[in-house]
């Protein structure tokens, strides 16, 4: 991840409420300090919950499952105002103590097509999703068929350290003898190599895992879908490398 050390380069950190982004906010610090970028944040107001909020009979359903209220686009609007600006300035706190630069947007619009629009070359996409990187079991990097070599496998096992999680690495089969190498060469040995087997496999591993944070540092034709990533990690997803090139 050479290329993200460019004092141009950003991390992302972008969330369709508060919630998402509070719980990946540590996250985005972390890479942030790590890659020496600023830290830019994103508050999606979501079409696709405005179209839906216009329902009629619109209800919003509490995380818990208990409360039940009707919704509609003023009261949603409402609420993307105020996770806003109160992400805002939890995001401007947690950078002025770290020392980074900042800056935030809110925009109207579906999550990829606001990165689409939004990021630049060498910039680092986290999206937020309620699980604290604290709660989860591991780091996963999605390397795919990437060189093993290449820095995104270093800036990974940096991450690890900071985070105090093991990391998890799904490589293809012909990568499995060099990532083994690396991962055998930290203190502790506490790392682990598994087959990338493409995009329907990764899935159903991560549907039985409980991770921090998954990154994926594929090449573009490998990129699964984010949607489908965050559904089935139920974590922050990271995407950098040709995989953040290819929002």
């Amino acid at each position: 991840m050479s290329e993200t050390a460019s004092p141009h380069a950003r991390v992302i950190l972008s969330a369709t409420c508060y919630a998402d982004a509070e719980a990946a906010l540590h996250l985005a610090v972390l890479l942030a300090r790590t890659a020496g970028a600023g830290l830019h944040g994103i508050l999606v107001s979501d079409e696709t919950i405005l179209s839906a909020a216009a329902h009629p009979h619109a209800r919003a359903v509490s995380f818990s499952g208990q409360a039940v209220t009707q919704v509609t686009v003023e009261t949603m609007h409402a609420a993307f105002r105020a996770d806003a600006r109160l992400f805002q300035k939890r995001l401007t706190e947690a950078a002025q103590k770290a020392v980074l630069e900042t800056s935030f947007s809110a925009i109207r619009g579906r999550m990829m097509a606001v990165l689409a629009r939004s990021a630049e070359a060498r910039d680092i996409i986290v999206i937020g999703f309620r699980r604290s990187i604290k709660d989860g079991d591991a780091l996963v990097l999605v390397l795919g068929d990437r060189d093993a070599g290449h820095d995104q496998l270093a800036f990974a096992l940096q991450l690890s350290a900071l985070t105090r999680k093991r990391l998890i690495v799904f490589a293809t089969p012909r990568r499995e003898g060099e990532v083994v190498a690396i991962l055998a060469r930290q203190r502790g040995n506490l790392h682990e190599y598994r087959p990338y087997l493409g995009t329907a496999n990764l899935l159903r591993e991560l549907e039985r895992m409980s991770p921090a944070a998954v990154i994926i540092a594929t090449g573009q034709e490998e990129v699964p879908p984010v949607g489908a990533l965050i559904n089935a990690a139920r974590c922050p997803v990271v995407l950098t490398g040709p995989a953040a090139d290819g929002v």
